[in-house]
């Protein structure tokens, strides 16, 4: 979406074309910096000093106000591995059983740090001899369209702060994927987390059906707002790669929001 130089979206925005596509050193090049205001962009730290760029979308709600964003499905490839990596390093002492990916972004995350953690490109791991891990090749996807097999009691009601627009919608579990969560060790994995109405949600069923939610990781932590929704035990199980701050508009771009 394209918006004239008068509209109150177009304050230091830029599209999101090139984003998402590179790591960068820890040197940003001259016409970025890491202090506010940001101009377009918000250098995200990630945990070896790299730096990746968000672009600044100011929010449908309020557009004095902005998150600096991530669309791991249109990232490079090579970013798209690089985050799942980090991913799964956080959450490997969580010694999951299941990996369960969250719709619809979670998705593209999910399968990679399952095979990280050497669960097999789908994520459902099974003992060895010896009492290792090993793996079958599968991993469990959440969804948000309901097929007609599909059970409400298999579901939880979510929202998102960036699509407004679509108001409530449901996320669903398949019932033929119950068997592979019910009594095992479950990690949530998820591009993002900021008002935690999707995690608390999607935590809440994944426990009333049976599953131990031992975590949940995500590439990007926006904001703590969330933290009181999904509550105070589970905030310590929540692992991150990165930060991205609340924005509120300023002169010659955007600070931290107060």
């Amino acid at each position: 979406m394209s918006h004239s130089a008068s509209s109150p979206f177009s304050h230091y925005t830029e599209p999101t074309t090139h984003y998402w596509q590179e790591i960068l050193p820890p040197t940003l090049p001259t016409h970025r910096s890491k202090q506010p205001p940001f101009q377009y962009g918000y250098p995200a730290l990630l945990p070896d000093q790299h730096i990746l760029m968000l672009p600044i979308r100011p929010l449908l709600s309020n557009p004095d106000h902005a998150v600096a964003s991530l669309l791991v499905n249109q990232a490079s490839m090579h970013v798209v591995k690089v985050l799942a990596n980090l991913l799964a390093g956080r959450i490997r002492d969580f010694e999951p059983d299941v990996i369960i990916g969250l719709p619809t972004l979670g998705l593209t995350l999910a399968p990679l740090v399952a095979e990280k953690l050497e669960m097999g490109t789908m994520g459902v791991s099974k003992p060895k001899n010896g009492g290792l891990s090993g793996c079958i090749e599968r991993y469990v996807p959440l969804g948000y369209s309901r097929k007609f097999w599909y059970d409400e009691d298999l579901s939880a009601e979510v929202s998102s702060i960036t699509s407004p627009e679509l108001g409530q919608k449901r996320v669903y579990l398949d019932p033929n994927q119950l068997p592979l969560v019910k009594g095992k060790r479950c990690v949530i994995i998820d591009d993002a987390v900021s008002s935690g109405t999707t995690l608390r949600a999607t935590w809440d069923m994944l426990e009333r059906i049976g599953c131990e939610v031992v975590g949940c990781g995500v590439a990007m932590k926006q904001g703590a707002k969330w933290e009181e929704k999904v509550g105070r035990e589970r905030v310590e199980r929540v692992k991150y790669v990165f930060e991205s701050p609340l924005l509120e508009k300023v002169q010659g771009g955007w600070a931290f929001r107060s």
